[in-house]
This record gives C-alpha cells, structure tokens and sequence, in this order.
C-alpha cells in the first residue's frame, strides 16, 4: 500500500534534518535543489539552491499561490524537457504553484504535503532521468504521487490533490487552457476534459503529427459558449475559425462540433501560400471529421482558384478531392461520416484517405500553393453550404500511411471517449 503520512504532524520541511536534500543534491542528475523555507532565502528574498547556490525567483509571494523562475541559462533550458520552465521557443516562462503541484514531472520533482493545502517544500531540476535503481528512494524522499512514473509505485504517496493515475503535463494543451480561461473569460473543463485534451496533444506529439500541423482546431470540446470551439490549438488567438452566418444559423452541440442550417460557414483565416509552414507544395495536408452521412453536391474542406484544395466526402455515390491542382478527382463512397484528408506527399499524385483507407490515389500533378484562404462547411466562393456536422479540422504536411492511421485512431479513441465517435 501507498505511504500516507500524517503531514498535520510534520514540520514545516516534513523531516527534523536535511540529509535527503543534501543526498539528492549531490547526485549527478541533479542541476540544483532547493529548499522551500526563510532559511534558504537570500536577502532578495529568493531561493538559494543547496548544490551551486544557483537562484530559484520568486515572482509572485501569495501564499499557497507563488510562482516561481528558475535561471535562463543552457544548462537550464537544456534540462527542461518537460517545458514547464521554458516554452520551446525557448523563452523563459513562469511556473506556478498550481502547475508544480499539478501535473508528474520527469526533470522537475516537486515534493509537497500530501494533504491540503499541499505546500511545496522543496523542488528539484533534473538533467537526466532518474535510473531504476533510485525511482523508490525519489518516491520515499519527494513524497511523489503512486502513480509519478506512470505505474504503481509501493513508496508513493496518495495525493488529496490527485487521482489514481499520472498527471501529464502539456504545454501546449496548457497555453489552450489559459487562453479559454484566462482571455476569453470561460469556464474552466472538468478534469475529466482536461485530461481527454492533454492525452490527445500528448498522443499526436510521440508520433510525430502534432508538430508537422500548421492549423488544428478540436470543435467538438465541452462548450462554445465564448468561443473556445473555435481556438486554433497550436496558436491560440492566432488563426482561430471565425462563423460567418450569412442569413443562417450555425449550430454547436458539445464534444460533437459545429453544424450549418445550409447559409452559415466556417472561416480559417488560413492562406496556404501566406500561412504555409509545414504545408507545400508537393508535401500537403487537409482533414476534416465529420459525423453525419449526407449526400450534398458541396465542399466541406475548400478553396477554389488557380491551385485548389478540397473535400467533398459524398455527392450520391461519389466523392471528390483536389489538392495543390486544378483538377478534381472522383471515386465512389457511400458514407460521408468520419475522418477525410485531402493529402499529397509526391508531385505526381492527388489522394483522400477516408479514416485509414485511401479511396483516392490519382496521378494529378501539382502545380502551385493555393493563394486564396481555405474555408469550412462551403468554399471561398461561397453559394453551396455543407449541412454536415465537422468535429475537427488540420492542415499542415503530408501524411504517410502509418501517421495517418496513428493520427486517426487517436483521434477515435478521443471522440469514443465522448460516446461520440463515428468509425466503426
């Protein structure tokens, strides 16, 4: 069974000596440790590391609510590999209370009270992972949640503050959270949510699609209600969808996304020869999850102009794509319910893959960047409006087969989750 100690009891530190910090601080891993009491304060008021004296900033003092810099330096940045110190720009960020206390760090090992108000008493940056041979010790001394490292350890901690699972952190998913909460004024997820958001970022980043993504947008979260079905999640504020309702209405059911009347759209603000990074010519990507099967003679991905891009899943029996070309291409689909892509990794041929199948596979060469921005549920020359229900929407790099299937399984379980997915 788990240790719980009886904190109420416990000193400020939590032992009558220091021999764990000074043990721990003189282990290779460790960059600096420092203690969370006035003892070890200068006369700035920061904290004084117990191994090179090195400076932990207090920003902010509130009690229960400091937040904390550590020092801008390489050998700093180089150990955060868990961005909590430092953005990957890199640029040096401001960790809070909440966030040290939150989420299982592997460079940052935070050890605080097992019970409210879990004060922090000490934190330690890591340079390397910590080996087998010490992971029971690092539980025992930093009073780390059971579940720390992902698995049951037998020398962790039950946290008032925690459930019986590893907390991850995700920047990414964070700079979204703050940005629903803390600038458009919304309601913060369940930790249900939260955990569902994050696994997803944290699942697309391992294999690769996360990063290669100019544009993402999950519309089908927990709510609408200012805008965060709308938030461009690998730059919030930047680049999110605007609702053009053009005479009509459209329509937002959670953890489902947005629905058109058949005169309202989606704009992305998205121009791939002005916004392209990761999307170019011969190397091109665009998908879309619907939820409905409908038979509707209109794009739900497009842009039409010299070079196009576009999605129609089903008109009748027929499907069409098009992407960096001119020219569409047809073949038969019966069912316009879940993940389409539009792709092009080769100069020579135009695809759309339809969850992990490619229904598509055409020798239509590519012949420039689309110059117009692409929009949802209709195109740039609006007139024929999808009525279909889209849940999420990217664009950015190619795919290959294995990072499309990856992508769109992670993505299923995520909408299954909700009890809202579509693949069978």
């Amino acid at each position: 069974m788990p240790f719980v100690s009886p904190v109420s009891s416990l000193s400020p530190l939590g032992l009558s000596s220091f021999n764990w910090a000074t043990w721990w601080a003189s282990q290779p891993e460790c960059v600096e440790l420092w203690l969370k009491d006035d003892a070890h304060k200068n006369d700035d008021g920061n904290y004084v590391g117990l191994r090179n004296g090195d400076i932990l900033t207090i920003i902010d003092d509130t009690p229960g609510a400091e937040t904390f810099q550590c020092p801008n330096t390489a050998t700093y940045i180089a150990a955060d590999t868990d961005n909590l110190w430092f953005t990957g720009i890199p640029a040096l960020r401001t960790a809070t209370t909440a966030n040290l206390i939150g989420f299982d760090f592997i460079r940052t090992i935070v050890k605080y009270q097992d019970n409210a108000p879990n004060s922090i008493v000490a934190i330690m940056i890591l340079s390397s992972d910590i080996g087998a041979a010490k992971i029971d010790k690092l539980h025992r001394d930093f009073w780390l949640s059971i579940f720390w490292s992902g698995v049951w350890n037998d020398f962790g901690h039950l946290k008032s503050n925690k459930g019986l699972h590893k907390y991850y952190w995700v920047l990414e998913y964070q700079n979204i959270y703050d940005y629903w909460v803390d600038t458009l004024g919304g309601v913060a997820p369940s930790e249900a949510d939260n955990i569902k958001y994050r696994n997803l970022i944290r699942q697309w980043k391992d294999i690769g699609y996360w990063d290669t993504r100019d544009r993402l947008t999950v519309t089908s979260i927990h709510t609408n209600d200012v805008g965060e079905a709308l938030v461009n999640w690998k730059n919030p504020g930047t680049g999110d969808l605007e609702i053009v309702l053009n005479g009509g209405t459209m329509n937002f059911t959670a953890y489902e996304g947005f629905q058109s009347d058949d005169n309202a759209y989606i704009r992305t603000h998205y121009i791939p020869s002005v916004d392209g990074v990761n999307y170019l010519q011969n190397n091109a990507s665009s998908s879309c999850y619907l939820r409905l099967d409908i038979s509707e003679n209109s794009l739900v991905v497009g842009f039409n102009g010299t070079y196009d891009v576009g999605i129609q899943p089903r008109y009748l029996t027929t499907c069409l794509v098009k992407i960096n070309s001119g020219s569409l291409s047809s073949d038969t689909n019966t069912d316009s319910r879940g993940m389409f892509t539009a792709n092009r990794v080769l100069s020579t041929h135009q695809d759309l893959i339809k969850n992990k199948t490619r229904i598509i596979n055409d020798a239509i060469a590519s012949i420039g960047i689309p110059e117009g921005e692409i929009y949802l549920l209709s195109n740039n020359a609006p007139g024929f409006y999808s009525k279909n229900q889209i849940s999420f929407w990217q664009v950015g790099a190619g795919v290959t087969q294995e990072l499309n299937d990856n992508a769109v399984d992670i993505f299923e379980e995520y909408m299954d989750a909700n009890e809202k997915g579509v693949i069978t």
